[in-house]
């Protein structure tokens, strides 16, 4: 119907105008970074359900200098990724489909002694409740940053990285 048409293109529209205002977001803070080679070079998994969003986060940390950045939609997906054992720093959302979680992603992956190194992992959500920051730390992830924040995540994650680098985990099994 022509109701349908319309308001297909009117979410059409808002998801562009939302792309274009980030992408600008990221523009204006692209450059002001000055990453080391090695740091450069860290492979990222961006964990997302909303396509718009895993899109606009891939990029950013693209523009920062982090050219080796996969991204999938789900918990399954990325668990089999991390299987590849070259994930240096993971991303994910709270809320991922069929239930899971980030939370629950990060306690698979520092579970998993079968990689060769662990990874760095910052948790994101738009959610605002007062328990996830604890909740993530109770995981072992390294960092919980609100959605909001989400332009300051390449420049947060050199910092982790560097940490990491500098500081590397005795041991990844539980403390």
């Amino acid at each position: 119907s022509s109701y349908d048409e319309k308001a297909l293109a009117m979410v059409s529209s808002l998801e562009t105008c939302a792309v274009s205002y980030f992408m600008e977001r990221i523009k204006e803070k692209t450059g002001a970074l000055n990453m080391g080679q090695s740091i450069h070079q860290t492979q990222v998994l961006v964990v997302e359900d909303h396509p718009i969003m895993r899109k606009a986060l891939s990029k950013l940390f693209h523009e920062h200098g982090f050219p080796q950045v996969d991204a999938v939609e789900n918990f399954d997906k990325a668990v089999k990724r991390m299987a590849k054992g070259d994930v240096g720093l993971l991303v994910t959302d709270t809320r991922l489909p069929f239930g899971m979680t980030g939370i629950q992603l990060t306690e698979t992956v520092r579970s998993d002694d079968s990689l060769p190194s662990q990874p760095v992992i910052i948790g994101i959500s738009s959610d605002k409740s007062p328990g996830l920051a604890s909740a993530y730390e109770h995981a072992r992830a390294d960092l919980f940053l609100p959605k909001d924040q989400a332009l300051d995540l390449p420049e947060v994650a050199e910092k982790l990285l560097i940490q990491r680098f500098k500081n590397p985990p005795a041991s990844h099994s539980p403390s």
